[in-house]
């Protein structure tokens, strides 16, 4: 009877040993398996991770580029917008230039009739009301700022571009009309008084009804004689009852002459500003005096240089 039990006990023992060792190893495999797939999770999401990392990372580098691109271009802007800046302070102060020769033109009738045709030119490109349509504000216009936002850079350039053309414009046509005026003449040649007037008289050394094509000045024998506008010398040199002479070739059909000098200071094919001294008063040639004989040529006609002093 205790055999009988102690068999039993022992084989309820081994049994009970049996189901635990098979639970320990449903226990292990379960583990296994949950850990393989703890570590299948972790794997997926480190690599989801690791890609995120490299897409803003690639998302850094791009940002970066295109903030390099922007200071590039912004720099770009800012320089250019400093020469248009530079750029419109010479017109301005070339506009100022021009309307204050206007003025001095303006002050003679023969000056104020050229007016007309050196107007053209500045209405070709100006428009109809040529320059007095602009004003000082207007010559360089206001432009945008480089600091803007990026996404108005293309507009900031475009505006740039329009800006640079428009003051180009208006800087060669006031380039050319401020030429044009400075050919106009437009001063007194010497400090003096009129002694003989333009037209016909009688010649005081030869006699007879003569006609006088321009007018004598009265002025101390070497006094500066000032050329009438800016023009090329085409002749320097002792002619006849002139004595001697300077011829002015000042284009646009105007041509100065300026007689009776008693030295001359220039050659022939020299360039003169308006203003410039050319030689000094005297008494050579037909003369009875010291004075200026001073004429005025316009498209190959003789015209009363009174209508060219102001």
């Amino acid at each position: 009877m205790r055999r009988v039990g102690f068999t039993a006990l022992t084989g309820y023992i081994a049994f009970s040993l049996a189901g635990a060792a098979l639970s320990i190893l449903v226990l292990m495999a379960l583990s296994h398996g949950y850990i393989r797939w703890e570590l299948t999770q972790k794997s997926q999401a480190f690599m989801e991770a690791n890609q995120t990392i490299q897409v803003l990372q690639q998302a850094n580098r791009d940002r970066d580029k295109a903030i390099a691109r922007l200071q590039t271009d912004t720099a770009r802007l800012k320089a250019q917008i400093h020469e248009l800046e530079a750029l419109g302070e010479q017109v301005n102060q070339l506009l100022s230039r021009a309307v204050n020769l206007q003025n001095q033109v303006s002050r003679t009738s023969g000056g104020r009739a050229a007016l007309g045709g050196v107007r053209r030119q500045s209405e070709r490109i100006l428009g109809s009301r040529g320059f007095a349509g602009i004003r000082r504000q207007d010559a360089a216009p206001p432009l945008p700022t480089a600091s803007s936002a990026p996404g108005n850079l293309q507009r900031i350039q475009q505006s740039v571009t329009q800006t640079r053309h428009a003051l180009t414009g208006i800087q060669a046509a006031l380039s050319d009309y401020y030429d044009r005026l400075q050919r106009i003449p437009s001063i007194w040649p010497a400090a003096g008084r009129i002694a003989s007037r333009f037209g016909d008289r009688t010649h005081p050394i030869l006699g007879g009804e003569r006609f006088h094509e321009g007018v004598d000045i009265s002025c101390p024998s070497g006094t500066p004689v000032a050329v009438a506008a800016e023009g090329v010398v085409s002749f320097a040199g002792w002619q006849g009852g002139y004595g001697y002479l300077v011829r002015v070739d000042h284009g646009n059909g105007y041509e100065t002459r300026y007689a009776h000098l008693s030295r001359i200071l220039v050659r022939s094919r020299q360039w003169l500003n308006k203003g410039e001294t050319l030689g000094l008063a005297g008494t050579t040639g037909l003369s009875t005096g010291p004075h200026v004989h001073y004429e005025v040529w316009a498209g190959g006609q003789v015209v009363n240089p009174v209508f060219y002093l102001p």
